[in-house]
């Protein structure tokens, strides 16, 4: 497992921007923490802007320091709720 606290995020989006690796989602950025070898978001730091953040885990602290600044997390999908019936 891989883990990054919000202040490390923040810190590296101006390079993420510029890398191409987030995208605008209607007031959000968008980044997928997977996609950059991340597996859990950490709550360490503060939010300055409206994130939405893919990972496959996420501390409370950081869910609720996103979800305060306007953010979400995007967590995947558990494989049953695929299911076809």
């Amino acid at each position: 497992m891989r883990a990054i606290n919000i202040d490390q995020l923040s810190q590296n989006l101006p390079t993420l921007s510029e890398q191409g690796k987030t995208k605008s989602a209607g007031n959000r950025i968008e980044v997928d923490l997977g996609q950059i070898g991340y597996t859990k978001l950490l709550g360490k730091g503060k939010v300055s802007q409206p994130l939405r953040i893919i990972v496959a885990q996420c501390s409370e602290m950081a869910a609720s320091k996103i979800s305060a600044a306007g953010g979400e997390i995007v967590l995947p999908k558990a494989p049953e709720a695929s299911k076809e019936g």
